[in-house]
């Protein structure tokens, strides 16, 4: 049976291809536009699924520069933030401080719904590390707002979008990119173009304890195996979430102060907070606090974070279920509102919510995020709430530069998929992260010109395709093969992480790599699901080799955001390196490098010398 019978593969070309329609994805393909590059399109699994369309929190923010008068502001003070949260180079921190208030407005006349007062401030509040006044939001999904407001504007300009389009490879040559090959239902399209601007989101197909939208897969490996480095991979967001709806459990969830219990496999209940905590007003602030310190961290291991920890031992050690009960309080206790520590104190009675049961606390702090469950069809007056301890965001990624160019030539990376972001990013920055890096990508292309790809790939694209179609049998292990790797990646290399059993997970993704074709059965109806495995080994083997290459480099018992498990030291706040890791994978190995921060750039010269470089610059380009 010959490759034409079993499938076609089309050729398509354009200046430029967006991969994925997020955010960052719509944004990228309407600023190509709006320049004059109109020979575009998007290229999405679904349109409908990602985790800009379908995530989002207690009140999801958006990060920018203050533009209310109470908040004394500037663009290096915001760049600052960025490089104090460590191992974030300076002159991407100053071009996402001083592109946000150009990328907060634009949105703004898109239409999404950021609240200002009386005289057209743009209010805001204090977000997670960060001193300023810099966050706001539209509400709980703000990122799903601003997702549909750009998608109505690609749609106005007429934007094609290639959907249902599923990226399997990516064909670069010299050093810059070619091509990409998509799965479109039986059929395979080699799509040419000079640039790229990949956004395709978090490798949320890692883990199986996730947080992130069912639709959510991410293909991070795709570009690894393509050379594309990555920068900053060890660096997750990890924290407490609801399984069904998946949803953060944070901001008000937490500030209910609701019951934590866990189920052993003979059903019985166990009070596992109160085996911890001596002082009932401790463990209350603890989860009082939760809320806004949602993102486990290692500086709070003794506060906040210490409910992140128990609720995974609970999980991986005991093999016990986790719930949260808004009908109850804590150990089923009586609260006195007085004794709370002052920071629960002040805000539950400002609020007016000492009131008697979490749930009720919760509806008069937050009705919203009550409804919010309610509309999912899960009752929280009702019925517990089952919880773990769940991947959400990679503050790392694809290696790239202040254009959001990575080291691949023309090919670019954006939103969460992008590494830009070391440990401790402001809460939010990520939506403003994925809204500049588009912008400037897009910018960088129509100032730029490449006149065609270096080499034709049709055929190594018919080779691969091929070896793929070999992997059908009568039988299949594919789902199989899937859910054990995400469960063995959550079990040894999430938020707390163990050295030895990393390093066997090493030499096992290494051999599957190696021996895919030999390993892998699927039938005829689930090519789709061996190309996502295949994209899940590739990326876990990098994440991996990344995070034994960082316990090496750090040679301490804690390291960034994360713990080794087997090295706890609940008196120790860990050891920060201040520099970049990189990473490139050449198909048999991972080299890493440690870059040193690059400083925020200082721009004070005379407005007149700037301005004939800004002309001289357009020029040249």
């Amino acid at each position: 049976m010959t490759a034409d019978t079993l499938y076609k593969l089309y050729r398509e070309k354009f200046d430029t291809i967006i991969v994925g329609s997020g955010a960052s994805g719509f944004n990228a393909a309407n600023r190509l536009f709006e320049r004059g590059i109109k020979n575009i399109a998007i290229v999405t699994e679904d349109i409908n699924i990602g985790t800009s369309r379908n995530a989002g929190s207690d009140k999801q923010t958006y990060y920018k520069l203050s533009l209310e008068s109470s908040d004394l502001d500037s663009v290096d003070k915001m760049a600052k933030v960025y490089v104090d949260g460590l191992q974030m180079h300076g002159d991407i921190a100053k071009v996402e401080a001083s592109e946000s208030v150009r990328a907060f407005m634009n949105l703004v006349e898109l239409g999404v719904e950021f609240p200002f007062n009386d005289y057209g401030e743009y209010i805001a509040y204090k977000t997670d590390h960060d001193p300023n006044k810099r966050a706001t939001s539209a509400g709980p999904y703000t990122s799903k707002q601003m997702t549909e407001k750009l998608e109505k504007r690609a749609s106005d300009y007429g934007i094609k979008i290639l959907n249902h389009f599923k990226v399997i490879k990516i064909f670069t040559s010299d050093n810059a990119f070619d091509s990409i090959l998509c799965l479109h239902k039986d059929n395979f399209y080699l799509i040419e173009a000079n640039n790229i601007i990949y956004a395709t989101g978090g490798p949320a197909n890692i883990y199986a304890n996730k947080v992130y939208p069912n639709g959510q897969k991410g293909a991070s490996g795709l570009a690894f195996e393509a050379k594309v480095k990555g920068m900053n991979l060890t660096h997750f967001q990890y924290g407490m979430s609801s399984l069904n709806p998946k949803w953060n459990v944070s901001g008000t969830y937490m500030q209910a102060m609701p019951r934590f219990y866990s189920i052993d496999q003979e059903g019985k209940e166990h009070d596992f907070l109160a085996e911890e905590y001596e002082d009932f007003n401790e463990l209350l602030k603890n989860v009082f606090l939760k809320g806004y310190q949602w993102p486990f961290d290692v500086r709070k291991i003794k506060g906040s974070s210490l409910i992140d920890y128990l609720v995974y031992k609970e999980e991986i050690y005991k093999k016990r279920r986790v719930f949260i009960d808004f009908r109850e309080n804590p150990s089923f206790k009586e609260i006195e509102f007085n004794k709370l520590d002052d920071e629960a104190r002040e805000y539950i009675l400002k609020n007016n919510a000492d009131l008697p049961r979490p749930i009720d606390r919760l509806i008069k702090m937050n009705k919203r995020a009550y409804d919010f469950y309610l509309d999912y069809g899960v009752d929280l007056k009702k019925q517990s709430l089952e919880i773990s301890i769940c991947a959400q965001h990679n503050n790392g990624g694809l290696y790239i530069d202040k254009d959001y160019e990575t080291n691949i030539k023309n090919f670019y990376a954006v939103g969460e998929v992008a590494g830009s972001h070391g440990i401790y990013r402001p809460g939010g920055s990520a939506l403003n992260a994925g809204q500049v890096g588009s912008k400037r990508a897009s910018e960088k292309i129509s100032l730029t010109q490449r006149t065609s790809p270096a080499k034709d790939h049709y055929e190594e694209a018919n080779e691969f395709i091929g070896k793929f179609y070999k992997l059908i049998s009568d039988e299949s292990n594919i789902h199989e093969l899937i859910k054990e790797a995400q469960v063995e990646m959550t079990a040894s290399a999430s938020a707390f992480r163990n050295i030895k059993e990393i390093k066997e997970l090493i030499l096992k993704r290494r051999t599957t790599y190696k021996n895919f074709y030999d390993l892998v059965k699927i039938n005829k109806y689930e090519l789709i699901k061996a190309f996502e495995y295949y994209d899940i080994i590739i990326s876990q083997l990098v994440y991996l080799e990344a995070m034994l290459d960082y316990y090496k480099k750090i040679d301490a018992k804690i390291g960034g955001s994360i713990y080794f498990e087997e090295d706890i030291d609940f008196n120790s706040e860990g050891r920060f390196i201040n520099e970049i890791q990189t990473v490139e994978f050449d198909g048999e190995k991972c080299t890493f490098d440690w870059e040193k921060i690059r400083e925020i750039p200082s721009n004070n010269y005379p407005f007149e010398i700037q301005w004939n470089d800004y002309l001289d610059k357009r020029r040249v380009l």
